[in-house]
């Protein structure tokens, strides 16, 4: 198993891409609006439910998960071991549970939001799991904004979760 943390760093990468860390990608943290609910399988432009399965995967780990559903290993999306090791991390770190999986969207679940000391490295580990979170996102999105949003949700989206235009 791959050592999730390590997986997660990236800021000597952006820093290589001769982007402006502190400003243009970390930010400040900011107020953040409640994500209470699981964007992956919600069609915008009907307001309906895309069509869904609901499958129970009977592994001992949540992060196992992955070994059985063919995820991830496209674009900047970590592949398989990267995926294990990651969400392992965060499950020993805040309980995170893969909730909803989609073609190009990952969702997790906490069971409380993340403490307002942490959620700030939380949020870092979203960018650098998931860049196109903050470099897709509405403009002027910034790690800080992911950090305000996490500080008050119980749903963590890790991946995709941008409407394709």
């Amino acid at each position: 198993m791959l050592d999730g943390k390590a997986v997660l760093e990236r800021k000597e990468e952006a820093q290589d891409d001769d982007l402006d860390w502190s400003g243009e990608i970390l930010g400040e943290m900011a107020n953040g609006e409640a994500n209470d609910e699981f964007l992956g399988y919600w069609d915008y432009p009907t307001e309906r439910t895309l069509p869904l399965l609901l499958v129970e995967i009977p592994v001992k780990n949540p992060w196992e998960v992955f070994a059985y559903l063919p995820f991830g290993g496209w674009n900047e999306c970590p592949d398989t071991p990267e995926l294990m090791a990651v969400t392992k991390y965060w499950f020993e770190q805040y309980g995170a549970r893969p909730a909803v999986i989609t073609h190009d969207a990952l969702e997790l679940t906490v069971p409380a939001p993340v403490p307002k000391e942490r959620v700030m490295e939380l949020a870092q580990e979203q960018y650098a799991f998931c860049p196109d979170v903050v470099d897709q996102g509405p403009p002027d999105t910034t790690v800080g904004m992911l950090a305000g949003t996490a500080y008050v949700s119980l749903a963590l989206g890790t991946f995709g979760g941008i409407e394709d235009d």
